[in-house]
This record gives C-alpha cells, sequence and structure tokens, in this order.
C-alpha cells in the first residue's frame, strides 16, 4: 500500500485488517521531482520542516490507531534515491522544505529521471570526491542528503545509517518485518545483509 495520509483514511481497516496477514507499507517516494517541495523521500521521523508531517513513524502509527496489529505491518526501504535541481535555498542545517524548479533530468533509469539506485550513489556520487557532492546527514529525521553546491543539486536516500535507524524501529515497536524496493539497486548486498543482520540480531 503506498504510504499517504489519503489512501489510510480511504480504508475502513477494522474491516479489512481481519483478513490480511501483512500489510506491505509503501513508506517511500513522500516527496520527488515531480513536485518543487524538496525534502526527504523516506524519512523515519518527521521533523518541523517536514512537508505534510509525512514519515515512516507518522504513517506506522495511523496503521496502528485504526486498529491494523504490530505484527501486521511490513515496513518498505527504498534502496534508491530521489533528487531536484536548482535547489537554491540549502543550508547543512535545513534539508527540508525547500524548493526546487524542477526535478533532476539524469539519474539510473531514462524513464525515471531523479531516480538513483543506492548503488549508484554509493560507488558515483558518495565515494567520488572530484564530483563534488556533499554528505548530510539529518539526525531528527533519521535520512541521509547528497548536495552539489556548484550545481544545485539535491539527492534524498536510505543509506546504511538511516537503514539501521528503521530497522532499531521496526524491532523497537515490534513490527511484522522490512521489505525492500527494489534488491537489484543494491547489487553489493551491502543493504540487505545491514537489514538481515540487524533484525535477527
Amino acid at each position: 500500500m503506498s504510504a499517504s495520509n489519503k489512501n489510510i483514511n480511504n480504508i475502513d481497516w477494522p474491516q479489512v485488517a481481519q483478513y490480511l496477514d501483512h500489510i506491505f507499507l509503501m513508506s517511500y517516494d513522500f516527496l520527488g521531482g515531480w513536485e518543487n517541495i524538496v525534502g526527504h523521500h523516506a524519512n523515519l521521523f518527521a521533523t518541523n520542516k517536514t512537508p505534510n508531517q509525512i514519515s515512516v513513524d507518522q504513517q506506522v502509527n495511523a496503521l496502528l490507531q485504526r486498529g491494523v496489529s504490530h505484527q501486521q505491518i511490513i515496513v518498505g526501504v527504498p534502496f534508491y534515491g530521489r533528487g531536484w535541481q536548482q535547489v537554491e535555498d540549502f543550508t547543512p542545517n535545513t534539508l527540508e522544505g525547500l524548493t526546487s524548479q524542477s526535478g533532476l533530468k539524469k539519474g539510473s533509469d531514462l524513464d525515471d529521471p531523479g531516480y538513483f539506485t543506492y548503488q549508484d550513489i554509493a560507488t558515483h556520487l558518495l565515494n567520488n570526491p572530484k564530483l563534488g557532492y556533499q554528505y548530510y546527514y539529518d539526525e531528527q529525521a533519521q535520512a541521509a542528503v547528497l548536495y552539489h553546491p556548484t550545481k544545485k543539486e539535491f539527492i534524498t536516500f536510505d543509506d546504511q545509517r538511516s537503514i539501521k535507524a528503521k530497522t532499531d524501529y521496526v524491532k523497537q515497536n515490534r513490527l511484522g518485518g522490512i521489505f525492500t524496493w527494489e534488491i537489484t539497486a543494491d547489487k553489493d548486498n551491502q543493504l540487505i545483509e545491514l537489514i538481515s543482520t540487524e533484525l535477527n540480531r
């Protein structure tokens, strides 16, 4: 189920949940290059700058409040990022609620501009200082960002740090587990092995 307040509110959960073993919450794509609002696309928590106050935690609690059991909820984790260009109002202390003229015109998929696999981010952008991307981590939201100060490009994504926070959250809240979209974007298995290790710890 795509994570949005509209989708959650439109379902009679006490009636529906009794027939479901699990609910796979697609807790990503909160934001993307299809709109000019810039921020995290899969943040664990909302901050005072989060557009619409949407987050993984907010969506999980919305289901719990409607009678869905903890064990039914499977949290989705993206193995990809979303990007924008012409992000002029960026500062290291402002990683959400920014504005852009458009999504990035490049990425890992020509049919989905601004989409970057985790493999591409980790291999080509994150660990290549010559390209000029700077890494930031939002401690409040538990989400990672790359920003290019010259090109004014902003990429939001999940990395090992944010995924570790999500596995901790799933265990602490006794949720049903984690699923990913999608596994081929993590060709070195860095993220999937982290999830397996942490959930079975």
